[in-house]
């Protein structure tokens, strides 16, 4: 069935993992990421630093969510996807990041 990831003023701190720093979803039908949310200081080996999205309809990332001081391996950036259907930016603070 449909499922939908909803996170509103939530905060994805020093998180470390292979894939995803901070949020990895998979198969989700709705990522809605909005309301303050801040993804700070999180380390990834493999895939995007902090947000790595895999085959979703819609993807939201709106009003004051906040991007700052990542490090990743293999550099991919914030925000990976992949088949993603449809994505939305709007209020995205995005700050220095670091490369190892």
């Amino acid at each position: 069935g449909a499922k939908k990831v909803a996170l509103t003023r939530s905060m994805f701190q020093g998180n470390s993992a292979k894939i995803g720093g901070a949020l990895y979803s998979t198969y989700t039908r709705d990522v809605i990421i909005k309301d303050n949310c801040v993804f700070a200081n999180n380390t990834v080996v493999l895939q995007a630093e902090d947000l790595y999205i895999d085959s979703s309809f819609e993807l939201q990332i709106i009003d004051n969510v906040q991007f700052y001081q990542q490090s990743s391996v293999i550099p991919k950036g914030r925000i990976e996807t992949s088949s993603v259907r449809s994505m939305k930016l709007n209020g995205v603070i995005i700050d220095s990041q670091m490369n190892q």
